[in-house]
């Protein structure tokens, strides 16, 4: 499972007005974009972090959340992200979609956009 571990000092944090809770699950996602932005100096750790994935009340098996805060994010930055993350993102959602959608019409329907997406993200460089 991946998943981001993100420190920064408390000063720099409130700097950049902290997390926005707007886009949860993807407030680090958000923080992260603002921070590069904002040409702050990142440095990557190769540490490991461990999820539980069983754990029910996780916000990533909140699929209305993760619709809310991952569209959010990719409507605001679409421009500082990569054609190739934009179809990663948009393949995701579709499937999200595909998922809680009852109707059997609708479901086709992305069950196609989902994989129009997934086969442009594998095939792009």
């Amino acid at each position: 499972m991946y998943g981001v571990k993100l420190n920064s000092k408390k000063k720099k944090f409130l700097q950049l007005n902290g997390f926005n809770h707007n886009y949860i699950p993807a407030e680090d996602r958000e923080f992260l974009i603002k921070m590069l932005l904002n040409n702050f100096v990142i440095s990557i750790s190769k540490s490991k972090v461990f999820y539980n994935e069983k754990n029910p009340t996780s916000i990533s098996k909140n699929h209305l959340l993760i619709l809310n805060g991952h569209t959010k994010l990719l409507l605001k930055y679409k421009r500082y992200i990569s054609f190739k993350n934009k179809m990663f993102v948009n393949f995701k959602l579709n499937k999200i979609k595909y998922i809680i959608t009852k109707n059997i019409v609708v479901k086709f329907f992305y069950l196609f956009i989902t994989l129009k997406y997934y086969l442009i993200h594998k095939i792009t460089k």
